[in-house]
C-alpha cells in the first residue's frame, strides 16, 4: 500500500496554552497547514493523542481535485506575506478545508456546519459530496468510516487497511466528473 499525501489545519499553542472557544475569538493563534505523509499526520491523531478519527472519500472528481490542491498550494503559500489568524468561528481547522474545497464541490452558498465541525459528516453526506455504497445511509457510512481511536491498539497501517477493506468489499458509488 502506498503513502498518501495529507493535510491537516491546525495552530500550535505554546506550552502550556490551552486552545480554547473565547481566546480563540481574539487572534491568539496562528494558524497554519501541515502536508505530511497520511500515517505521519494520522497517526497522531489515532494512536499519540487518542482522538476519535473518521475518514471518508469526498466527490469531486480527479481535475477539481487538482484544482483544490493547487488553491490550497495557494492559500498556504500567501500566509508567508499574510498570516491568517486561527478564529473559533470563522477561521478554525474545518472552515479553512471547507472553505478551499467548496468551489470544487459545487457549494456556492455559507454554511454554519463548519463551525459546529461535529456535524460536516452529515451536512456532507446530505449534500451529496460524500462518496458512500449504493443504498448506504449516513449511520452506516460513519460507522464504516470510524478508524478508531488507537485505544484498540491498531497502528495507522493496519487502520488503513480496514478501510480499504471496507471499500473494496463493496462498488463504490461513481465519482463527480
Amino acid at each position: 500500500m502506498g503513502s498518501s499525501l495529507a493535510l491537516s489545519v491546525e495552530t500550535r499553542l505554546p506550552e502550556g496554552v490551552e486552545q480554547g472557544s473565547v481566546p480563540g475569538l481574539y487572534k491568539q493563534f496562528n494558524v497554519i497547514y501541515i502536508l505530511a505523509d497520511e500515517e505521519d499526520l494520522f497517526a497522531l491523531r489515532t494512536n499519540y493523542r487518542k482522538e476519535d478519527m473518521y475518514l471518508y472519500r469526498i466527490n469531486i472528481g480527479r481535475e477539481n481535485l487538482k484544482k483544490a490542491f493547487l488553491g490550497f498550494a495557494e492559500k498556504i503559500n500567501s500566509l508567508h506575506e499574510r498570516p491568517r489568524y486561527y478564529h473559533t468561528v470563522t477561521a478554525n481547522c474545518t472552515t479553512e478545508l471547507v472553505d478551499t474545497f467548496k468551489s470544487y464541490l459545487g457549494v456556492r452558498r455559507w454554511q454554519w456546519t463548519p463551525v459546529f465541525n461535529g456535524m460536516c459528516d452529515q451536512n456532507a453526506y446530505d449534500r451529496g459530496e460524500l462518496l458512500h455504497l449504493p443504498g448506504e445511509s449516513f449511520r452506516e457510512l460513519k460507522k464504516r468510516s470510524f478508524l478508531g481511536h488507537g485505544g484498540n491498539g491498531e497502528d495507522w497501517p493496519a487502520l488503513r487497511r480496514r478501510w480499504e477493506e471496507g471499500w473494496r468489499t463493496f462498488a463504490s458509488a461513481p465519482v463527480k466528473e
